[in-house]
């Protein structure tokens, strides 16, 4: 079972770094262990909305309490990066990289300041 869970996870990291995704202005600052706190809906704006643990390093300084933003439904990763996030929650595994996004404006301290455009992930 790890064995195949390890291959997934691998497939589905591949397939992320392989597709061309547009220029992001920002990543975390090292490779972190990214995990998902919390994560909801926001079907008005067609997004999700993705918090991560502070772990010890902020995942996307700068954006709402250094750690979250959306990711919307647009995004041509969104399932591969949306199937990893939930991966790593049902596992409750952290998994090693860095949160690519792209800011929207001064921080304001609010859901919209940052959108994630994608994840780097590092073994």
């Amino acid at each position: 079972m790890n064995g195949r869970f390890l291959n997934v996870i691998a497939s589905l990291s591949l397939a992320v770094l392989s597709i061309t995704a547009p220029a992001h202005a920002a990543q975390s600052p090292v490779a972190i262990e990214i995990e998902v706190s919390q994560i909801y809906d926001n079907a008005a704006q067609g997004a999700v909305f993705i918090y991560f643990k502070p772990n010890p390093s902020a995942a996307m300084p700068g954006c709402y309490a250094d750690g979250g933003g959306y990711l919307f439904r647009n995004n041509s990763n969104f399932q591969n990066i949306y199937a990893i996030l939930m991966t790593q929650m049902a596992t409750k595994r952290p998994i090693t990289g860095y949160v690519l996004y792209t800011s929207t404006g001064p921080p304001q301290n609010l859901w919209s300041d940052c959108n994630i455009d994608g994840l780097y992930l590092v073994p």
